[in-house]
């Protein structure tokens, strides 16, 4: 992004955050990193309830003390739990990448949220800028809101793919609320479904720091890698996540004339049981 466009921003458009990382590179869906709310159920009938804000404090008096601590009492149709999302590639402290929704108390079906989006890098952080979306779970509709209009079309398209990728969530979440589980799917619990269904080759695997492709194998343990040598040839290997892995003459590799071969050999290598994890000694 060049440095003039930026220059031509208005003071407090974009500050500065030192902790501030880029979106995933990666596929990615938001996913709730909340332990603190559960399905909202049995305010009314099911059948008078589309759309409605699905999450609730998982204590009740707390929930109650919400609902009337705050002037006029809110209806039983709406929500009062805010919740915060993450990226469901990752379990770890996304800062920038965080975002915090909560619903109307007055319309049933409304909610809004607060978007940091990132805008370039700038020494240990990044440059970040704030908007505000409203969404409404019942049109299955949203609105960006302060937006500066003067900011990069890049920036621009990050804050409607997370609002779009946002409205999906809460229109799922909305779907699951009534569904046999209880307990809404946490950060967490979607990082470990992730690992455990087969995925398309990705560009580019980041586990190492080198231009590569790499594809879950669907075991949660296991991925294959593939990354261009400096001699022109390709290398595939079959790895594992948390590195307790064979030494690398008995692990599956090996080379290839290009791309393609490479991931067809890594498809066809046959990849190795899962090794327990080693135990501590009694003492």
């Amino acid at each position: 992004m060049p440095d003039d466009a930026l220059t031509r921003l208005p003071d407090g458009v974009i500050e500065f955050d030192g902790y501030a990382v880029p979106p995933p590179r990666c596929d990615w869906e938001y996913a709730l990193d909340d332990v603190g709310v559960r399905y909202r159920r049995g305010l009314i009938a099911l059948r008078l309830r589309p759309g409605q804000w699905p999450f609730a404090y998982h204590d009740p008096d707390f929930e109650h003390r919400f609902r009337r601590g705050r002037g006029d009492p809110v209806p039983p149709e709406c929500g009062v739990a805010s919740i915060r999302v993450a990226p469901d590639c990752d379990d770890y402290s996304w800062r920038n990448e965080y975002v915090l929704a909560r619903p109307s108390r007055t319309v049933p079906h409304h909610a809004d949220a607060s978007l940091t989006l990132w805008v370039r890098p700038q020494g240990m952080g990044g440059m970040v800028t704030r908007c505000s979306v409203h969404l409404d779970l019942l049109e299955a509709t949203y609105r960006i809101e302060h937006l500066h209009p003067a900011l990069p079309d890049e920036v621009k398209q990050q804050a409607e793919t997370k609002a779009a990728k946002l409205l999906a969530f809460l229109l799922a979440e909305v779907k699951n609320r009534d569904g046999a589980t209880e307990r809404p799917l946490q950060v967490a619990d979607r990082v470990r479904e992730r690992r455990h269904r087969p995925g398309a080759w990705r560009e580019p695997a980041p586990r190492n720091g080198h231009p590569g492709w790499s594809r879950e194998v669907g075991d949660g343990i296991h991925y294959l890698f593939v990354v261009q040598m400096g001699n022109g040839h390709w290398r595939w290997a079959v790895c594992q996540h948390d590195g307790r892995t064979e030494a690398l003459n008995t692990r599956p590799c090996g080379d290839a004339d290009d791309l393609e071969q490479a991931k067809a050999l890594a498809d066809a290598a046959e990849v190795p049981s899962a090794s327990p994890t080693p135990q501590r000694p009694a003492a």
